[in-house]
């Protein structure tokens, strides 16, 4: 049986839509539930669950803010399924994805599932089909489509409530480690909504994504953690070529003048990989890291 778990926090309207799409998965009613864990949220989100009528198993449970990873745990918990299926609040999967998960997993009790992830900016989704070559992905554990037995995160510890992004990759460094296998599962997919987001938003995102970063090479030391977190000399020095004062505000400029421009995906990337990789540098720095 899966249990698919779904933090959610003031996303009330795409939220619903999520979980109303819920009812196109082909799985067995009997065989699947569905967790909704609304991490305090301020909007009507909790108003529009006791509205909601689903044809399968829904559980609804409200708690006080306590943060992502807080908020997975307390559903992995409650789940009373055999197997986790993380989606997000905003992920719309393929009608057939249980079956894709269910058959990777057959025969092998240390494995995790994973599929692909498919970006999308806006609603309608898509009618033609994907191309899922294009959207494989090498990361371990994405919690927008992915499934693991309950017994092997217990094991592992849960999620790391200390961390504010990047929990998953800190998760699944332990997984590795208690010998958890990764398998992708191509034709599984989901379209994630991923609108566009303001240009400050973004740079947030790019601190925390830093800080996150750093915290997880200093939990596991190594050369390709170094590498795969990006934190390193060779980054610094480029950056900081691309992102000299006099560049930066030639971008910051051209952000406030055309931020729809084509030049704008650019400038926006330039400027939020230099918040990154500084968050990062500052915070080894601060716990006597050599950055």
């Amino acid at each position: 049986m899966f249990s698919l778990v779904i933090p959610t926090r003031n996303r009330s309207q795409i939220l619903i839509q999520a979980l109303a799409h819920l009812e196109l998965l082909s799985y067995p009613r009997s065989k699947f539930e569905v967790l909704v864990i609304n991490d305090g949220s301020s909007d009507d989100t909790r108003q529009m669950l006791e509205k909601l009528q689903v044809g399968y198993r829904l559980r609804v449970f409200h708690r006080n803010g306590q943060g992502t990873s807080a908020t997975r745990n307390y559903g992995i918990q409650k789940a009373e399924g055999t197997h986790i299926l993380f989606i997000d609040d905003d992920v719309f999967p393929c009608p057939d994805l249980l079956e894709y998960h269910e058959e990777a997993h057959r025969g092998h009790l240390r494995r995790l599932v994973r599929g692909p992830v498919i970006n999308i900016p806006s609603l309608p989704l898509p009618q033609e089909s994907p191309n899922l070559l294009y959207h494989y992905s090498q990361n371990y554990l994405c919690t927008s489509n992915a499934s693991i037995l309950k017994s092997l995160i217990t094991e592992a510890g849960m999620f790391d409530e200390h961390f504010v992004r990047w929990e998953d990759a800190e998760l699944g460094v332990r997984l590795k480690q208690i010998g958890v296998s990764r398998h992708f599962v191509l034709k599984g997919f989901v379209y994630h909504l991923k609108p566009p987001i303001s240009f400050d938003r973004r740079l947030e995102y790019a601190r925390n994504d830093g800080l996150s970063a750093a915290q997880l090479f200093q939990r596991y030391p190594s050369l390709k953690m170094r590498l795969r977190s990006g934190l390193h000399p060779l980054n610094y020095f480029r950056s900081g070529l691309l992102t000299a004062p006099p560049l930066r505000k030639v971008y910051e400029s051209y952000l406030t003048k055309k931020p729809d421009g084509k030049l704008a995906p650019l400038a926006s990337s330039l400027l939020a990989e230099r918040e990154y990789l500084r968050s990062g540098r500052e915070h080894l720095k601060k716990k006597g890291e050599k950055s």
